[in-house]
């Protein structure tokens, strides 16, 4: 049985474990709010919380899920490039230490 995560190589292999994880969901919507971000000749990042809405196949019940994510560019001869990017669940505020 085939789970989620875990670590693929070679095109073949991440667009078949791609279209497999998308398979089960469906009915999906995706918004963002940009809290910063920097754009400098060669990187750039941004920081931003995602909401994603979607239904999990299986069940009649649609599913949230809230993230707060930073990603990493570089720019290279063709565009940029994503080099990095880190999502959490944790976006409520939290107050200063």
């Amino acid at each position: 049985m085939r789970r989620f995560g875990g670590v693929e190589s070679g095109w073949e292999k991440v667009a078949a474990r791609l279209d497999w994880g998308s398979s089960k969901f469906s009915e999906g919507m995706r918004s963002r709010e940009e809290i910063r971000s920097v754009v400098k000749a060669d990187f750039a990042y941004v920081v931003q919380t995602e909401l994603i809405r979607f239904r999990v196949s299986g069940r009649p019940e649609r599913a949230t899920l809230e993230l707060r994510v930073t990603m990493v560019f570089r720019r290279e001869a063709d565009g940029w490039r994503i080099v990095h990017r880190h999502a959490d669940s944790k976006t409520s505020r939290q107050p200063p230490k």
